[in-house]
């Protein structure tokens, strides 16, 4: 009999929301991370990362008790347009009688509560790495840091960079660089209101409401070169920059947090159930372009695919 009906290898949000929801269903889970979150507290400081959770996220989320403490900016409206004023569209939550379309919420917070309700009931393995993984048709056989487990399933949750992946000699189709962004948290002068707004210009920006209601989490997708121009800048010359490419629909942008800048790539695994014993799921099985903030949603609905089956195995 392996050690543990399944072995978790990821442990941020969709990782550890795996890990949670098995072990809430009486499974036998380890989950395998290369880090230990660090605490951030009730912080009203400016957090770089930040996910826009759709409500099918939030409800589930809520059944696993994540998100009691955790301070959410809720979108009741998104606005998108255009830099040449050709087009706009705009989405609201009571069109559709919603409460809203979507919440906002701080990564490393979300994280810390999904840790803290699993610490119970969850053997947990960090900071730790997998140094080699054998597949066979009864069981997957893990080296954790010299300890060697077995388990009945395995789940890699890594994201993109997955070395369990490449251990394994899964493919992962990768479609390149398509350009980069930065991300940061803003502070501006006037407040959002529940709006979240896009604009089409240099590049793609989006702003979107976090709990405060003069703050707003920013990804600003451009092209290679002008991201390294605009994080070159000091933070008073990149707040104006921002308060111009947004055309002051916040009014001025008064202060900005850290700025952070990544590229955008694309990839697709070659199969998300590879093996009889392994799946693949959140940005491990596919990363996408952040313009529609489907990543973590995505990764979450793989999450609840899982819970519907191990639900019915039970």
């Amino acid at each position: 009999m392996p050690d543990f009906d399944a072995v978790i290898t990821g442990g941020g949000i969709v990782g550890s929301s795996t890990a949670l929801c098995l072990a809430q269903h009486g499974y036998r889970i380890l989950l395998v991370d290369s880090r230990v979150p660090q605490p951030v507290g009730r912080s009203d400081g400016l957090n770089t990362r930040t996910v826009a959770l759709s409500p099918g996220s939030t409800n589930f989320l809520g059944r696993l008790e994540a998100l009691k403490d955790v301070c959410r900016g809720s979108i009741k409206r998104i606005r998108v347009w255009e830099r040449e004023g050709t087009a706009t569209i705009v989405f609201d939550a009571d069109e559709i009688g919603a409460k809203d379309l979507a919440v906002v919420v701080e990564v490393e917070a979300l994280v810390e509560s999904l840790w803290t309700n699993l610490v119970n009931c969850v053997e947990v393995e960090a900071p730790s790495t997998v140094d080699a993984v054998k597949h066979s048709r009864d069981a997957v056989e893990l080296v954790i840091d010299k300890r060697v487990v077995s388990t009945a399933c395995l789940v890699v949750a890594e994201g993109r960079r997955s070395a369990t992946l490449k251990q394994l000699g899964i493919a992962v189709q990768n479609y390149g660089t398509v350009g980069g962004a930065i991300g940061t948290v803003a502070s501006t002068a006037n407040p959002h209101n529940g709006c979240a707004q896009q604009r089409f210009g240099d590049g793609i920006l989006a702003l979107l409401p976090l709990h405060d209601e003069r703050r707003v989490s920013v990804v600003w997708s451009l092209r290679p070169e002008r991201r390294d121009q605009l994080l070159m800048l000091d933070g008073e010359t990149f707040a104006a920059a921002l308060t111009h490419e947004s055309e002051s629909v916040f009014g001025e942008v008064t202060e900005v947090g850290e700025r952070v800048g990544f590229p955008i790539g694309q990839s697709l695994v070659s199969d998300f159930n590879p093996m009889p014993r392994v799946l693949v799921i959140g940005d491990a099985a596919r990363a996408l372009h952040p313009l529609a903030g489907q990543g973590v949603n995505l990764g979450l609905e793989d999450v609840q695919g899982i819970e519907a089956v191990a639900r019915h195995l039970k």
